[in-house]
């Protein structure tokens, strides 16, 4: 979500993402400098912040001092703990600044019983899980919430499960990609036919 950061000499919008503390162990990454930011911190509601190195190197021209700064977002100081590497974006999220969440097991659950909108959650499968199997259980586990938040009440949110790749592109352009890759391996077939007609001959 958008915050606005202030500087000492103006007042700008910047991508913020809200993210949980283990969401960069799951991306396999290791911040640039600095540390991420705990499970301690986070529930707590503390302001600390990680950037983005575009974000490190355009504002702090890439000096290990930025670790500890404090910036404003949203009228609040926050302080810098860590940077990361730019290889590290989650699409279709372009965020400069990832700020501490709290784990979803009891704030959202509180949030979820006031009918509060929805939740991106990134996850890894393990090792001979398929993906039906995964979508079954979320299922039950979205059963589970809707009982707990909303007693007697109709359920009526879902937890979806689908690739990143799927959700970042979507399906029908998976399908055009693979259709011009076996149309394109098709023509190189002809060619190699063609070329080989001759020399048969």
């Amino acid at each position: 979500a958008p915050a606005r950061l202030a500087t000492a000499a103006e007042s700008e919008r910047i991508g913020v993402l809200r993210v949980s503390p283990d969401i960069v162990d799951l991306l396999g990454a290791q911040p640039l400098a600095g540390r991420v930011f705990t499970s301690a911190e986070a529930d707590d509601r503390q302001p600390v912040a990680l950037v983005s190195e575009r974000f490190w190197r355009a504002r702090f021209g890439g000096s290990r001092d930025a670790i500890g700064t404090s910036i404003e977002l949203d009228g609040r100081p926050t302080r810098i703990v860590g940077v990361l590497p730019s290889t590290v974006q989650i699409a279709p999220f372009d965020a400069d600044i990832w700020g501490a969440h709290t784990r979803f097991a009891g704030w959202a659950a509180r949030r979820l019983a006031r009918g509060a909108g929805s939740w991106f959650v990134l996850g890894r499968l393990r090792s001979g899980v398929t993906g039906d199997r995964a979508r079954d259980e979320m299922t039950v586990i979205a059963r589970r919430l809707d009982a707990q938040t909303s007693p007697g009440v109709a359920a009526d949110s879902g937890i979806g499960v689908v690739p990143l790749s799927t959700y970042v592109i979507g399906a029908r352009p998976r399908l055009v990609l693979w259709t011009l890759t076996g149309a394109g391996l098709c023509v190189l077939l002809m060619a190699a036919t063609n070329v080989a007609s001759p020399s048969l001959a």
